[in-house]
């Protein structure tokens, strides 16, 4: 093998190694991206989930105007954050939850609470296959059997 011959295949040789560093180095951080992603997720769906059982609670709390004033400050941080880190499906329904209207139905809101919680677990990576609304709404729900759920998926 001639000079040039070896030059042209020393020269593709570097050049790939250069793409696949370049390639690496991309899919290192962009992994590391998703993995910050993830946490923050973690951190506002653990908010989010927090926030609604202390709504539920609401009816058992002796000074509920106090209770109101800390979930409305909970849900303030919860509107910027669910903006920013909810994935497509669970900013769609967060957006339901939030213009459900003022005096909507006990079934309504309890079948948006649902499908929202769903496509929390879903956007956590839990395939959910099997796993209904009605399932997610039984554990804190005691009578959910009796609750005839609209559909509220979009």
């Amino acid at each position: 093998m001639g000079f040039w011959e070896t030059l042209g295949v020393a020269t593709i040789t570097a050049m790939l190694a250069w793409v696949g560093f370049a390639v690496n180095a991309h899919l290192l951080r962009q992994a590391e991206k998703d993995k910050a992603l993830q946490a923050e997720k973690r951190a506002t769906y653990k908010r989010l989930m927090e926030t609604l059982f202390n709504a539920l609670s609401i009816a058992k709390a002796i000074d509920k105007q106090e209770v109101i004033k800390d979930l409305e400050l909970e849900f303030s941080v919860l509107i910027r954050e669910m903006t920013v880190y909810a994935s497509d499906d669970v900013f769609k329904k967060w957006i339901q939850f939030k213009t459900v209207g003022k005096d909507p139905a006990p079934e309504e809101l309890l079948a948006i609470v649902g499908s929202l919680i769903l496509s929390v677990r879903r956007d956590l990576g839990h395939d959910s296959v099997g796993v209904t609304t009605r399932d997610v709404l039984a554990t804190f729900v005691n009578d959910i059997e009796s609750v005839n759920l609209p559909s509220v998926d979009q």
